[in-house]
């Protein structure tokens, strides 16, 4: 899980980060502070311990819901609401979950396969690439996030060492993403009488990637 880098976003925006050396005689009551704080921020730590747990815009089962989310996954818990609980997810969004779905990482890592963590980095690039922005500019800044993200999961792809039939499937994923950016791209930049077909082959190739990542979910979360 990329823990670290969630937890330092999370840190930033609640302005909870510090910098500074330490007196080994006597912490400054600034840097105690924030080390207090810091202790508290992880605290707000929670994992999803259930599979496909649905993320909303309010407290509620009849409210809009938001992507899915995956076991396994890291959220930062802003307050309880009752039932439910206030979270931040790694990209930043806020909505509301459940508070029975979050539990320990090791209540999550105790229901994950090996594989479950390179999942979740495939379902967070096509979370990106089926809800890209309409506009050229904040698109590409996307699809530089997605290219980012599919990078950060073959590392980790190799760091597990996966047996050869599983790393199979994920790279193949993996390559259908990457070909679904590559379209995008040329997409945007077609000349107009060209975008037609263009489009139909991304719809074509989007519809091929649900049904991977739904065999892969099913395999391998």
């Amino acid at each position: 899980m990329r823990i670290v880098s969630f937890l330092a976003a999370s840190l930033i925006a609640a302005g909870l980060l510090f910098s500074g050396c330490a007196d080994e005689s006597a912490p400054p009551a600034a840097e105690t502070q924030s080390q207090t704080q810091q202790e508290k921020a992880d605290e707000n730590i929670r994992y999803i311990i259930a599979r496909d747990v649905n993320f909303r815009d309010k407290p509620s089962m009849e409210s809009n819901a938001l992507p899915i989310l995956r076991l396994g996954e890291p959220v930062y818990v802003l307050r309880q609401d009752g039932e439910w609980s206030a979270i931040k997810i790694y990209n930043g969004d806020q909505g509301y979950v459940s508070s029975q779905f979050l539990g320990s990482k090791e209540n999550a890592e105790a229901k994950m396969k090996p594989t479950s963590p390179c999942v979740i980095d495939l379902d967070r690039v096509w979370d990106l690439l089926r809800s890209l922005p309409d506009g050229k500019e904040e698109r590409a800044a996307k699809l530089d996030e997605a290219a980012a993200l599919l990078k950060d999961a073959q590392k980790r792809r190799e760091e597990l060492k996966l047996d050869q039939a599983a790393a199979k499937k994920l790279e193949d994923a993996s390559v259908r993403l990457e070909d679904l950016a590559r379209a995008v791209k040329d997409l945007d930049a077609a000349k107009v009488e060209d975008r037609k077909q263009l489009s139909d082959r991304l719809e074509a190739q989007m519809k091929e990637i649900d049904k991977s990542m739904d065999d892969i979910g099913t395999d391998l979360r």
